[in-house]
């Protein structure tokens, strides 16, 4: 736009001028000079106009969509930590999830205990089984709140691998269990999980208590991706330790054997 009103000033200075007499020329150029500073101020405020009316549609978008994100991070964010507990009737949710608290060496003697009564050559089948249960169940509650947290955008989601390990890892995180690291698991989730302050390694124990995380972590491995899985607990041990590591490989593939502690 510019350049076109530069060469209208052009032409009719080119035309005009010579045949404006000598005396008016200086008005005549004042006047030209005036309508073409006009010209270009009233394109600089439209240009500006529409410059910030891009802005503000472009802010109102960002808003809109911000406030969309905010809302499902509000939603997750519920669902992940806070906790709701009904002291009447005695009962502790965590989103539509009903939980229970208990001290972890609790947890832990209970566990203990029973596996005590358990012959050794059995215990570690016996933990790793009860694990996979846990898991295939638990995840089932976990996937249902996730659909109804995400709705329709659930589709999208449900591909989202590592979104939906660093959600499952919060969950845990948020109930004590100890935190989850998924980061050297594939799209397929085999690789290696590691636990940081497992609740059941913090005391020493009959038996290495934490097969029965290998087998949590199987069954809602195999329940969240759909993939046939198998773990395994690197180096059992029936002492406390912070962390504990696990391998997992696909169930076809042949497994090294897990040494006994």
């Amino acid at each position: 736009m510019a350049g076109i009103l530069v060469a209208i000033a052009t032409v009719i200075g080119y035309f005009f001028l010579p045949i404006v007499p000598r005396a008016d020329r200086v008005w005549f150029s004042i006047v030209l000079g005036t309508i073409l500073l006009a010209a270009f101020a009233w394109l600089g405020i439209a240009e500006l106009i529409e410059i910030r009316r891009e802005q503000v549609q472009i802010r109102m978008s960002t808003s809109d969509l911000n406030g969309r994100f905010s809302e499902t991070s509000r939603e997750l964010e519920r669902l992940l930590t806070d906790t709701r507990q009904d002291r009447h009737s005695g009962a502790l949710y965590k989103g539509e999830i009903r939980n229970v608290s208990l001290r972890a060496a609790t947890l832990h003697t209970l566990i203990d205990g029973l596996v005590h009564a358990v012959p050794s050559n059995r215990r570690t089948d016996l933990l790793h089984r009860i694990g996979v249960t846990v898991g295939a169940t638990w995840s089932q509650d976990l996937l249902d709140e996730f659909r109804r947290y995400e709705g329709s955008n659930w589709a999208a989601v449900a591909h989202d691998t590592k979104g939906i390990m660093r959600r499952w890892a919060e969950y845990d995180a948020s109930a004590g269990m100890g935190r989850f690291d998924f980061d050297e698991l594939d799209d397929t989730g085999c690789g290696a999980v590691v636990l940081e302050n497992s609740c059941l390694s913090r005391l020493p124990s009959t038996w290495p208590l934490d097969h029965f995380m290998a087998g949590y972590i199987e069954g809602t491995l195999r329940a969240l991706l759909e993939s046939d899985v198998s773990v395994n607990l690197v180096d059992p041990s029936t002492e406390v330790r912070p962390s504990s590591r696990f391998i997992v490989v696909s169930a076809a593939a042949p497994t090294a054997p897990v040494a006994s502690p």
